[in-house]
């Protein structure tokens, strides 16, 4: 399908059923001790590295120097890619984390505390209208859904989720529906945010720890015709991910 875009291993794309939806929601679900969030790091890099494509990171859990060094772990240079601005406008962070005792983020897009949470999704529409404007592709990063709920409340982060996905629905024609990655550690929300977070995903990839160092990746929803609901093995080391089709 022309609007489905491969994540970069192939075991994944086959039970998903291709790929991703390129303006879909992927959620990619974990725990404290998971390193599944690197999945979604990785593909986020990959994309950012084609040429039609324009990333925006949100971070609602981590300060912008903690946001490098995640990105440092998984190769993504969030810093070279805000430097190269002046040549190639290729990444913005969106930094809601950010407060007034914190060094501005170069390159970066501050959202001064305390958050309104009526005013809250205004504005980040309007900067998206802003970064979006005229971009071919956009892929999005949300660190984290989980400090979102933190930050703004569970009810209000639902409620959040579900009025931009309908302005989704009437962006203006030279501004894309962005592809967007968001990332959730389950231990820090309820199983009613999980459900209604899932219920508005296009995509959703689970990850179990287990006692060793290999991880359980179940892949429990994709919107794609050829979508069959799979297990696979995860692991990771070096800065690199292995993913292999399970034995089971």
């Amino acid at each position: 399908m022309k609007n489905v875009i491969p994540t970069g291993f192939e075991a994944l794309d086959e039970i998903l059923g291709g790929g991703i939806l390129s303006d879909g929601f992927l959620l990619v679900t974990y725990n404290t001790q998971s390193l599944g969030w690197t999945l979604a790091v990785k593909i986020f890099e990959r994309l950012l590295n084609e040429e039609n494509y324009f990333g925006i990171v949100m971070t609602y859990s981590l300060p912008f120097t903690m946001l490098k060094r995640y990105g440092w772990m998984m190769g993504l240079k969030i810093e070279d890619y805000l430097e190269m601005d002046k040549l190639m406008d290729k990444l913005k962070i969106v930094n809601v984390f950010h407060d007034h005792n914190e060094e501005k983020s170069k390159g970066g897009l501050e959202y001064p505390w305390p958050l309104d949470p009526s005013t809250f999704l205004p504005k980040i529409s309007k900067a998206y209208l802003k970064l979006a404007l005229g971009k071919d592709r956009v892929v999005g990063l949300n660190i984290t859904l989980d400090g979102l709920a933190d930050t703004l409340g569970e009810d209000v982060a639902i409620k959040i989720v579900r009025r931009g996905m309908a302005l989704r629905e009437v962006l203006p024609s030279n501004v894309p529906r962005p592809l967007s990655i968001m990332l959730l550690n389950k231990d820090r929300t309820s199983e009613r945010f999980t459900s209604w977070v899932t219920h508005y995903s296009d995509h959703v990839i689970d990850f179990e720890t287990t006692k060793g160092f290999i991880e359980r990746v179940i892949v429990r929803k994709s919107l794609l015709p050829q979508f069959s609901p799979g297990c696979l093995l995860f692991r990771y080391g070096r800065g690199e991910i292995e993913i292999i089709r399970s034995p089971e």
